[in-house]
């Protein structure tokens, strides 16, 4: 069942900064959008159990759907091999966490400048015993994972004919389980926050829009385990995308 949740959120991962760039190009027909979005994060973890986290580059598929003047659909895959070293008794170990991220998202119209969007957000942690880094949807021996609904606003605010100001902010709700350092598996819930600004441009000539900004992503982890810590999850970086996109028909 785990198997069959993960399978089902990864296909049908969305996410609001794809969202976003469907909604900067205007009056268009429907379509279908193609492209590649990357965050170079850091990764903040408190308290940190004397651990330190080196920064890494996510990078993912973008795939989305837009129909009449008000609605869309997107789908955003990140993933990342993150390096930690965790200092014991004097001694330096090497620890690599592959990272997914992924958002199933509904995108609404309000105004011209103005979006709503809700949908499903997934993430997931996967870390080998040995220290090794774990391939794409390569075996793990742990793994920490959690999904649920997340709720948002965004903006698109124009600067000229072919230029854009994107910022976005939501809330996430998610719940799942983790299996860390041989420990049984126990419950999580965890909840954050996800704000997104940037600048996006839209080439006419073929049908791409480009986007660069910054994503700050924040969550608390509150695992339902005897001697449990709550932690606190820290995601800051540079967002770098393009998408382009297929008409599906005439214009509307």
């Amino acid at each position: 069942m785990v198997k069959k949740r993960i399978v089902l959120a990864l296909i049908i991962c969305m996410a609001v900064p794809g969202l976003l760039l469907l909604g900067a190009t205007p009056g268009r027909a429907a379509g279908m959008s193609v492209g590649v979005n990357t965050w170079y994060s850091t990764w903040d973890l408190e308290p940190a159990s004397g651990m330190s986290y080196d920064s890494s580059l996510m990078y993912g598929p973008v795939l989305g759907v837009d129909w009449g003047k008000k609605w869309s659909i997107t789908c955003v895959l990140l993933t990342a091999d993150y390096k930690a070293t965790a200092e014991v008794m004097g001694s330096s170990f090497p620890i690599h966490f592959r990272r997914y991220d992924s958002d199933t998202t509904l995108n609404y119209t309000v105004l011209k400048w103005l979006k709503v969007f809700g949908g499903i957000k997934y993430m997931r942690y996967d870390t080998r015993k040995t220290g090794e880094s774990v391939p794409v949807f390569g075996s793990s021996d742990n793994r920490h994972y959690t999904y649920g609904p997340g709720l948002g606003i965004g903006l698109t605010l124009p600067i000229s004919d072919s230029l854009f100001a994107l910022v976005n902010v939501s809330g996430m709700y998610l719940t799942g389980r983790a299996s860390e350092n041989l420990v049984e598996n126990y419950n999580l819930t965890e909840t954050g926050i996800n704000t997104t600004a940037s600048i996006a441009f839209y080439a006419e000539s073929i049908a791409t829009t480009f986007a660069i900004g910054v994503r700050y992503q924040y969550f608390k982890s509150d695992p339902d385990i005897a001697g449990g810590v709550t932690s606190d999850l820290t995601f800051y970086g540079i967002t770098f995308s393009a998408v382009h996109h297929f008409s599906l028909g005439g214009k509307e």
